[in-house]
Formats: structure tokens, C-alpha cells, sequence
């Protein structure tokens, strides 16, 4: 079968075309004429150079394809950019489809798109949790994830075959080893922990999370399907700091900056922007509650419907990534 994938010189694209060319899959990428693909090259994998804004690059890069995996999307900037690269160059690439006679459209989009405000902590979240209805109060990103789904499901309306899927925290190798949702390191000295340190990790290792996709691209019951990919093992902030401090050989005092203090901050914004002295800001009580809330998701429909199995654990999949970042520290 041949495949595309755009955002292939990513963490999780790096790691879905090795996935896809162990499957057999003939396998094209979709880069930029700056991006590093020497890696991907050496896999005998086929490159169109192009992007997300040239429409050109787009129809060249479907062409005789059976099944797009499309995971390109902005990572940061402004909302003009995430409007762009992640909206319109989601509807570039499947209006490309529409038209190339694609079999199967695999949309990569998030957990952040679900509409969580006033959910108690820890509440069970599964597909039928709708979208959040407001994403511009969370942020650019969880807007243009909304919107971006919005248009894959009225491509799916128009007669292509599509499938969402939405990953949880991916963790593994090559991937980061801190995340916002724990909290952040202040001067590389301290670590500054949101809250007290028990919210719940949704963590997918990355090698479950790109059977998951590969699964949805061939899957005759994924079509006009969402799927959220979760792994099963549990795990909060502190103990994943723990285990990293243990795993790295490292110590870094913690200081756990209370969440009710980010609730006060985001409402006298809210304040400000009210009474007219604070423009505009991404920041806001509704955001901070929305992206830091502690909950759980259930990925039972993916087990049953994709036949997926997260079969690597989250002591496996850690020990994995901490070996890899260890040694890429030692060789930094």
C-alpha cells in the first residue's frame, strides 16, 4: 500500500513512517526544503518537497496514494499561524484528497479539543465528550485542533473516507522528557510543579500510539470515526518527576506552585481585559481550568473497534526513554 505522511520529520512522524515501512508500506513524505530528512532518507523513504500553503506540492504529494496520515500542523506563534499551517492546511490537504480519489484520510488531532470546564476532577472522558465549544478561551492550539476537526468530518460529508484520532501525552524516545502539564524548570534550577503534583499523566508511549494510526488507516470500521489513545497504566506529575530524578541520576528541588494561585492570576486578567485595560490574552480562568484539570480517558473503543493493545507499559516505556535520554546527554 502506498502511504503518505506529512509532518514525517516530527517526533511522532519519525517514529509512524519506521511503523509503516516495517508493515510493508510504500511510504512518501510530505517536508519542507529545510527540513532534515537525512534520517528519513536512509530508510528508502520517497520525500515531495513542499508544505501546507503550497497547493502545488500538495497535489503531487497525493497522487496514487491510498492512504494519507496527516499529522503536519503548526507547534507555536500566533493564531494567524496556527490558522494556516494547522486550519486551512488541513482543508488544503483534504480538498488534495477529495480530489486524488484517497481510500483513507487519518486525522491526528488531540485531547485538547474536549470542552472539560466544570467537569469534576478525575471525570471519565470517552468519544462522546463533545468539543469544546469556546476553544478560543483555552488557546490557539485547542482552537485550531476544534476547527481543523470540524473540516475533516465535512470532507467526510463530501464522500471521503476519514478517521480521527486523538493521542493522549506521547512520550518515547526522541520526544521530550519534561511537559507542560507537570510544570517547568525555572533558570534550569528549579522545578516549578503545577499544583501539588497528583494530577493524572495521559500518557500514550509512542510505539502504541503509531500502531493506533497505522490501525485507523486500514480498518474498514474506522471510517468517519474518532478514536482518543490512551495508554492504561496510570501515573501523576510527582511520580513521573520521581521516576525521571531516579532514572536520570538527578536532583532538582521541586516547588509546587498551588493551583488556586493560577486561578486568582487568570481571573484579575480576566478582570483586566474586562474593564478594557488588558487587550487581549490566550490566558484566562477558563483556560487554566480546562488545560490543567486532572482527568481520565477511556480508550476502550479503540481496543474494541482497531483491535489496538497498548502493549508497552508505562515502566517499559519509560525506561526506554530514559535510557535514550541519558545517552543523548552523555553525547550532547
Amino acid at each position: 500500500m502506498k502511504v503518505l505522511v506529512t509532518g514525517a520529520t516530527g517526533f511522532l512522524g519519525g517514529h509512524l513512517v519506521a511503523k509503516l515501512m516495517q508493515a510493508g508500506d510504500q511510504v512518501r513524505i510530505l517536508a519542507r526544503p529545510t527540513a532534515k530528512v537525512e534520517s528519513l532518507q536512509q530508510q528508502d523513504v520517497e520525500i515531495v518537497y513542499g508544505d501546507l500553503s503550497d497547493q502545488t506540492s500538495l497535489k503531487t504529494a497525493v497522487d496514487g496514494v491510498d492512504v494519507v496520515y496527516h499529522l503536519g500542523a503548526a507547534m507555536g506563534g500566533s493564531w494567524a499561524n496556527y490558522e494556516d499551517i494547522t486550519v486551512r492546511g488541513t482543508q488544503r490537504m483534504l480538498e488534495v484528497s477529495l480530489a486524488a480519489g484517497v481510500q483513507r484520510f487519518v486525522h491526528i488531532s488531540s485531547l485538547a479539543v474536549y470542552q472539560v470546564y466544570g467537569l469534576k476532577r478525575n471525570a471519565i472522558i470517552d468519544e462522546t465528550r463533545p468539543c469544546d465549544p469556546t476553544p478560543e478561551k483555552v488557546g490557539s492550539y485547542c482552537r485550531s485542533k476544534v476547527e481543523a476537526e470540524k473540516i475533516v468530518l465535512q470532507y467526510y460529508g463530501k464522500g471521503l473516507p476519514v478517521t480521527i484520532i486523538r493521542p493522549g501525552l506521547i512520550y518515547g524516545p526522541r520526544g521530550r522528557v519534561m511537559f507542560p502539564h507537570i510544570g517547568q524548570f525555572l533558570k534550569n534550577k528549579i522545578f516549578l510543579l503545577i499544583g501539588q503534583g497528583t494530577n493524572l499523566l495521559p500518557f500514550t508511549y509512542v510505539e502504541n500510539t503509531v500502531e493506533a494510526i497505522r490501525l485507523a488507516g486500514v480498518s474498514e470500521t474506522a471510517v468517519g470515526q474518532i478514536y482518543q489513545v490512551v495508554d492504561d497504566s496510570e501515573i501523576t506529575q510527582r511520580e513521573y518527576l520521581n521516576k525521571f530524578m531516579a532514572a536520570t541520576r538527578s536532583q532538582f528541588p521541586t516547588l509546587p506552585i498551588p493551583f488556586f494561585l493560577f486561578i486568582v492570576a487568570a481571573f484579575l486578567v480576566d478582570r483586566l481585559k474586562t474593564v478594557g485595560l488588558l487587550k487581549s490574552s490566550t490566558f484566562s480562568q477558563y483556560g487554566v481550568i480546562s488545560k490543567y484539570k486532572s482527568l481520565r480517558f477511556d480508550s476502550s473503543k479503540a481496543k474494541k473497534e482497531l483491535n489496538w493493545a497498548p502493549h508497552i507499559g508505562i515502566e517499559e516505556g519509560l525506561s526506554k526513554t530514559f535510557a535514550w535520554y541519558n545517552k543523548a546527554q552523555a553525547n550532547a
